[in-house]
């Protein structure tokens, strides 16, 4: 039966192999099995022997566990590129699945693509609230021609590090005269 379905299913690349209490007992990987029915007398073999003489050991996994606990786990097999397979089972430690380094690689990358893509589109929302801070801060700053009526012979230099700078001027008229101030919130600016 297993050869009649891998031979069907041609992208199934190994079968998990379980006793009558649903327990695993290993798995048959389709390039083992094939290499067995490729060797002179492979099919006799196969029909001769019991089942679990082709079945792999393999590392079992609990179908709850953090994947990315697992990905840690089996960090020395991902950096082997080969394809490795290992068991998902239930609470009961009935068989629930397979999965490959490969299935893993992939699972990851795309939680890796998907977590690129939050970061980016939170930065494009903090850069566009600290442009929208820099609208805000530039319009509390003196106009221009204010301080020209007021100053004759001056001159102002607004470089900020960053997009926000922590310091500002302020310009008051007063019946008597002017206040002005010039304040600085060293290392407070917002990048």
């Amino acid at each position: 039966h297993v050869t009649q379905k891998m031979t069907e299913e041609t992208d199934l690349q190994a079968i998990g192999v379980v006793d009558s209490r649903k327990k695993i007992t290993g798995i048959i990987e389709r390039h083992y099995l094939f290499s067995i029915l490729g060797k002179p007398f492979g099919r006799d073999l196969m029909h001769r022997r019991q089942i679990k003489k082709f079945l792999t050991a393999v590392r079992s996994f609990y179908y709850d566990d953090n994947i990315l606990e697992i990905a840690n786990t089996l960090s020395d097999e991902l950096q082997q590129h080969t394809t490795k397979f290992y068991i998902l089972t239930n609470k009961k430690k009935e068989f629930a699945g397979i999965f490959s380094t490969s299935d893993l690689i992939i699972y990851l990358k795309e939680k890796v693509d998907i977590q690129a893509k939050e970061l980016t589109q939170k930065n494009e929302q903090i850069l566009e609230s600290i442009n929208y801070a820099k609208v805000i801060q530039s319009s509390l700053f003196p106009k221009e021609k204010k301080i020209q009526a007021l100053l004759k012979n001056y001159f102002l230099i607004w470089k900020p590090k960053d997009i926000i700078s922590g310091g500002l001027y302020w310009l008051k008229e007063l019946e008597a005269g002017f206040l002005i101030a010039v304040i600085d919130c060293t290392g407070h600016g917002v990048p």
